[in-house]
């Protein structure tokens, strides 16, 4: 089954948050994504974890 990781830089601490929240779907990953940039997060992504493990090999 494929996950979805929320990745971004907080706006407060400016440090790059890499084990944001996962989400079973694309869609909830995306609805967070908005939310993060709502809040003024910065360079919100959403990787795939199958994504993430390729990139590892």
């Amino acid at each position: 089954m494929n996950s979805f990781l929320v990745q971004y830089t907080d706006s407060e601490t400016m440090e790059r948050v890499f084990d944001g929240p996962i989400f079973a779907t694309e869609e909830e990953a995306m609805l967070e994504k908005e939310k993060l940039e709502r809040k003024g997060h910065f360079d919100v992504t959403v990787e795939s974890e199958n994504d993430i493990q390729l990139d590892r090999e």
